[in-house]
């Protein structure tokens, strides 16, 4: 790839005549916008549909992370998209659908670049002991066992400088790795492994995912703190389990707790 596409703006046409066709058959709708507010906000205000509704916007106003963070969005620079759908099975399968959706992405990167993406639980991806992207899944009950499930993924790809000022944590991205790549093919190759992993998660659960997920866990067998309302306490992690809850065997007393990614903040 050339330096070229590195810079060109994000196109629908070029990222569905890029896809495999499991995803553009599966593909209802993709769009790209110069701006929104949020990916995710934009998807959970509009009807679902039937298939995958996909949106890539080149800049955010108002972009977010877990538990409220703002996730900064300089124009044309990284991947800002989401993916919704309506899910109709088993309603405790969800909790840890973000862990197979980074999975999927994880994979997607290594593929497209060699670069050994890691897990950061629950829902974050790391190049280099740094973050890469990150992971925002929303829900909303649509009755008759059904709800409207929106994918939101921020993957940083090449950072401004400006943008860089503005982030209070250790970051990466991949053209810091030495990689050039073109968007709307990493756009693809994500939503390729996407739809795959979709399907297997409705059909498997986060059973068909939990072996590879540890083996890209950056926190497995690792000291971590673990921030919540309490405050602060050391643990060392020990993978997830079958619910997709951290496991942590906390200092001084070898027992394994189950952590949910609703209630805490891990740290390295």
């Amino acid at each position: 790839m050339n330096g070229a596409n590195e810079s060109r703006a994000l196109s629908a046409e070029d990222i569905l005549v890029k896809l495999q066709p499991h995803a553009s058959e599966a593909i209802h709708r993709l769009r790209v916008l110069e701006e929104t507010d949020s990916t995710n906000a934009r998807l959970l205000a509009e009807a679902p549909r039937s298939g995958f509704d996909v949106l890539f916007a080149e800049t955010q106003t108002a972009g977010r992370g877990r538990r409220g963070r703002s996730w900064h969005s300089p124009k044309g620079a990284h991947l800002y998209m989401s993916l919704g759908y309506v899910y109709a099975g088993n309603l405790s399968q969800l909790p840890p659908l973000a862990l197979a959706v980074g999975l999927a992405c994880a994979q997607a990167v290594t593929e497209l670049t060699a670069l050994p993406v890691r897990l950061k639980w629950p829902n974050d991806l790391y190049l280099d002991g740094r973050k890469l992207g990150g992971i925002l899944i929303e829900t909303q009950p649509l009755g008759n066992g059904q709800v409207h499930v929106v994918v939101g993924i921020g993957l940083n790809v090449r950072m401004p400088a400006e943008a860089a000022a503005m982030i209070d944590q250790p970051w990466s991205d991949l053209q810091s790795a030495a990689t050039i790549v073109d968007r709307n093919r990493l756009a693809a190759q994500i939503l390729d492994s996407l739809v795959t992993t979709l399907y297997k998660f409705a059909s498997d659960g986060f059973a068909a995912f939990r072996a590879d997920f540890e083996r890209h866990d950056l926190l497995l067998n690792r000291e971590v703190d673990i921030h919540d309302a309490s405050g602060v306490q050391r643990a060392r992690a020990r993978g997830v389990d079958a619910n997709g809850a951290l496991l942590v065997e906390m200092a001084g007393d070898g027992v394994l707790r189950p952590l949910h990614a609703g209630e805490v903040s891990i740290r390295l």
